[in-house]
């Protein structure tokens, strides 16, 4: 899956995410809620959710579930409620065509809420609580179907997809990227691109890059000046990526050849998508992902200590890219594909502005609220900010 930005010179399609066909993976989850026998389709949890602060002032938890249908008729999703137990309260409710854009059907050919026999989907969930106050720890879910057509289609209710936010905090990092004019494409939520870039990987559904972010370079809404087809005509191509905390190298690659821009690559493996790539264990449990590096310039060894702020290579256009860019996540793994994308804030960064209107083809740029400084939050999508030069 891909978003494009439409830029001066034309389209722009920026990602590591791809969305794979997830109806051979079998139904053993981590941290499975399944719901009972008798119901048409079987729900399970992908991941534990934890809250993040964005700069919409917002906690957002963002999360997902997998719903297979095990029927031999077809089952529409007609409401779908979002529920805490404690205090208990009605937290969202979709109804009818809203629930579309929630969902990621496996081999259908246009957005729908309609699940044959056997079809497998991926509901992706974005509730927001204000930035301070009680967000509820449990989490239930209704389902209201409709199972069958015509005159024997029955109205069915679903419950018991229950939801136990974790209580570990998002990993709070530096910048991985100095100066401005940095805009986070494809950032959170649950609607980009990287958000529903679900792996089949090891019997299970994976979405490494639930909370990921491709960070471009722009001056007067383009992000090249010259030719668009030589890397070195694009800002970001050659900054330098800096460790974002202190840690250890885990992986690298430096041999791939840069791509011509803008053409994509085909894909091959999911090792290939990364390009270039530095791996950087940062203690906890936390991964950091660097990808996308540019040939050769990758300046330290798997093993190595590394310190916050060290520069790690530079930007390039290796791997699943269209342009020079850095692709950039967090996971609760060493797999930087295989493991659960999870929650980080950066200690400090300006927020400027954001980037509407790019589905349009007319983007626009609206300045920030107050304050533009912002620490320990997480940049949302199409977010333009800056990280000090320090």
């Amino acid at each position: 899956m891909r978003t494009r930005w439409l830029v001066a010179g034309g389209a722009v399609a920026l990602g590591l995410g791809l969305v794979m066909p997830v109806s051979s993976v079998s139904a053993s989850r981590t941290s499975a809620s399944p719901a009972a026998a008798k119901d048409p389709l079987t729900a399970t949890l992908l991941t534990r959710p934890s809250p993040v602060l964005g700069t919409d002032k917002q906690r957002h938890v963002v999360y997902d579930f997998e719903l297979d249908n095990v029927t031999r008729s077809r089952v529409r999703l007609e409401r779908l409620q979002v529920t805490a137990t404690s205090p208990p309260g009605v937290l969202a409710t979709y109804r009818g065509d809203q629930i579309v854009p929630l969902l990621l059907v496996d081999g259908a050919k246009r957005p729908t809420r309609t699940l044959k026999p056997g079809q497998t989907a991926v509901v992706f969930l974005d509730l927001t609580f204000p930035r301070t106050g009680h967000i509820p720890p449990h989490l239930a879910h209704r389902l209201v179907l409709t199972v069958g057509d015509g005159p024997t289609a029955r109205r069915q209710r679903m419950d018991g997809i229950a939801v136990e936010l974790a209580s570990r905090s998002p990993v709070r990092i530096d910048r991985p990227l100095r100066g401005g004019h940095l805009i986070a494409l494809n950032g959170c939520c649950a609607k980009s691109a990287h958000a529903r870039a679900v792996l089949p990987i090891g019997g299970r559904l994976v979405i490494a890059q639930r909370f990921a972010i491709d960070f471009v370079r722009y001056h007067g809404l383009s992000t090249f000046a010259g030719d668009p087809s030589r890397n070195e005509s694009y800002f970001i191509f050659g900054a330098p990526v800096l460790a974002v905390a202190p840690g250890r190298v885990i992986a690298t690659r430096a041999d791939v050849p840069e791509n011509t821009p803008p053409i994509e690559p085909p894909f091959t493996t999911f090792r290939a998508l990364l390009g270039n790539y530095i791996v950087e264990a940062l203690g906890h449990h936390r991964f950091a992902l660097y990808a996308h590096l540019q040939t050769g310039s990758v300046r330290v060894r798997v093993g190595e200590r590394v310190h916050r702020g060290q520069v790690l290579a530079l930007v390039g256009n290796t791997g699943n890219s269209t342009e020079p860019h850095l692709h950039f996540h967090v996971t609760s793994g060493p797999w930087p594909l295989a493991s659960d994308g999870v929650p980080y804030v950066f200690r400090s960064f300006r927020y400027d502005a954001r980037l509407v209107g790019l589905d349009t083809g007319n983007p626009t740029i609206v300045p920030a609220d107050p304050p533009r400084t912002r620490q320990r939050q997480l940049p949302l999508d199409n977010d333009i900010i800056a990280f000090p030069h320090r």
